[in-house]
This record gives C-alpha cells, structure tokens and sequence, in this order.
C-alpha cells in the first residue's frame, strides 16, 4: 500500500505514522512532509531507521518549492514527480492519505 503524508509531523508523530506501515510498504512525502527528509531535519534519524523495509519517496516540486536541495535530502530517499506518483500509485496495493 502507498501511505501518502503531508504535513510536518514532529519526530515522535512520525515515527508514530511509519511503525503503523507493514513491511515493504512505501510512503510518499507531499507539501510539508519533503521537509522530514532533509538530513538535518530532527525527523532524518527516523525516515532512516525505517528505509531498510519501506520506500520513502517525495516529491521533487515540493522540495524545491520549499527551497530544498537534492544534496540536502536523506540518502536513500527516492525522488519523484507527480508522474512517479501515479506510477506509485498504480504499483502499490491501494492508497492511503494521511491529511
């Protein structure tokens, strides 16, 4: 299933969010939520400790539109445009927006 998050959740919040994902699962980070994968972010250290079993992806325009670099973001953290996010949503067993 495809979990799409997009507002800033605090650390904790997020955590929260992730450990409610099955394994294998992927998360789409729209508006707000690109913030969580900058590597500096107090959100960095929990996107990373959940990449080895979900997908993290955010959506380029929301980065940029937020002033966010490629070379600030969290490695391992796929980037996609809204096509990406139709191709995610198609390959994943439903969708699941977390407003």
């Amino acid at each position: 299933m495809l979990f799409v998050l997009n507002k800033s959740f605090d650390a904790a919040k997020l955590e929260t969010c992730l450990l409610r994902i099955g394994p294998k699962g992927a998360v789409l980070l729209i508006e707000d939520a690109v913030y969580a994968v900058k590597s500096n972010s107090q959100s960095a250290s929990v996107i990373a400790s959940h990449l080895p079993r979900l997908t993290v992806c955010a959506i380029t325009s929301d980065l940029m539109l937020r002033g966010i670099s490629k070379e600030e973001i969290l490695a391992g953290v796929t980037l996609v445009d809204y096509d990406g996010f139709v191709d995610l949503a198609v390959n994943n067993e439903g969708l699941q927006f977390w407003f």
